[in-house]
């Protein structure tokens, strides 16, 4: 099917309406941290704009939810990103999908911010290295890094590919759970095998569903992780050194399962016992590893293969192929139940998806 101009307009009309002018952005989250505004949604995707101004309004993005920052760039090829947003009266979040960056807060930028805040990162590809006074950590997929506004901090993306990753702002005189925390909260890493259950099924939930949800009910989870934050990051420092080692195998363990799945997904062969039979681990091991992340491995592979299905429907190369074809080539034979399962996920249609998304 060839690219229809208008229905790219009218795309690209309807995601421009839940972007909040980006000038404006700094002014409303600038004068007060205690603003009853009801949430706001936030989007913004390079696909959009001149290649030219890219970057520079990603930095406005960046810098409009979460306070100044100093960004750079760290090769000069073209910039492409996309960012979706939820500005709240407590903080924000922002999911983000970019060429990797390097962000930097010195002394200018922590004077120029109206108020101090907690950071959360949550990494979904890439790793993240942050230095913040003496600490210097690494997150990598599944792992959540915590740190602070009142210090300077040096973040730096590196990717493969894109990074990608879901970010907090918690505004600290918001929340009396974070000053009790104070300690525990300056700066530290929670990784994936660490993370205790209703924490990592919050932030999985999030990183798949931003916008897809209702507004309250994605303030209502930015709250609960607010309150489980302390709690996640306080069982962290009281267990921390007791099982180095047994956190560091299961840790690069979940990697190399995620790694499989992630190369194996268009395989329809793909299942618990041939990923156990991969790693040379026992089957039971592998539905552990999952329900620790409160999650099953079938509910994973389906949710990916999903987001893959969504993107080959949109695809130049692709738009003459039949979506049950599409969803044959992921691992979905019966083309009824993958019309039901993509409705339940997108709330659309695959049909409906594809016209929306060309």
């Amino acid at each position: 099917m060839p690219s229809n101009p208008a229905s790219h307009a009218r795309r690209a009309a309807s995601e421009r309406a839940l972007i909040p002018r980006l000038d404006s952005w700094g002014k409303k989250l600038g004068t007060s941290a205690n603003t009853q505004d009801a949430p706001k949604t936030c989007l913004w995707d390079s696909h959009y704009g001149p290649s030219t101004a890219a970057f520079g309004a990603f930095r406005q993005f960046i810098c409009g939810a979460f306070f100044p920052w100093s960004i750079e760039r760290q090769c000069d090829d073209a910039f492409h990103g996309r960012a979706e947003g939820l500005i709240l009266p407590t903080g924000a979040i922002a999911k983000t999908r970019s060429n990797p960056i390097t962000a930097s807060r010195d002394r200018a930028e922590l004077n120029g911010s109206p108020t101090e805040c907690i950071y959360a990162n949550y990494v979904m590809s890439g790793e993240l290295h942050v230095q913040q006074g003496q600490h210097d950590l690494v997150a990598k997929r599944g792992d959540l890094i915590i740190y602070e506004s009142r210090h300077p901090v040096i973040a730096k993306e590196k990717s493969d590919g894109p990074f990608e990753n879901l970010s907090f702002r918690i505004d600290r005189d918001q929340s009396a759970s974070l000053e009790k925390a104070d300690a525990d909260l300056s700066c530290a890493l929670i990784s994936a095998e660490t993370m205790i259950a209703p924490l990592a099924a919050c932030l999985f939930y999030l990183s798949e569903n931003l916008l897809a949800i209702p507004t309250g009910e994605a303030a209502a989870l930015f709250n609960v992780f607010s309150s489980l934050l302390p709690v996640a990051a306080l069982a962290i420092a009281k267990d921390y050194g007791t099982q180095p080692q047994k956190n560091s195998a299961q840790r690069s363990l979940m990697r190399e399962l995620l790694e499989y799945i992630e190369t194996h997904l268009s395989d329809p062969d793909l299942s618990p016992k041939s990923a156990a039979a991969e790693l040379g681990i026992s089957l039971r091991y592998v539905h552990k590893l999952f329900a620790e992340k409160a999650m099953t491995f079938c509910s994973y592979v389906t949710s990916k293969r999903l987001d893959h299905i969504r993107r080959d429907l949109s695809a130049d190369a692709l738009r003459n192929e039949p979506a049950y074809a599409v969803a044959a080539r992921w691992g979905f034979e019966d083309p009824s139940a993958f019309n039901r399962i993509f409705k339940e996920k997108f709330g659309v249609t695959p049909g409906r998806a594809r016209t929306i998304d060309s």
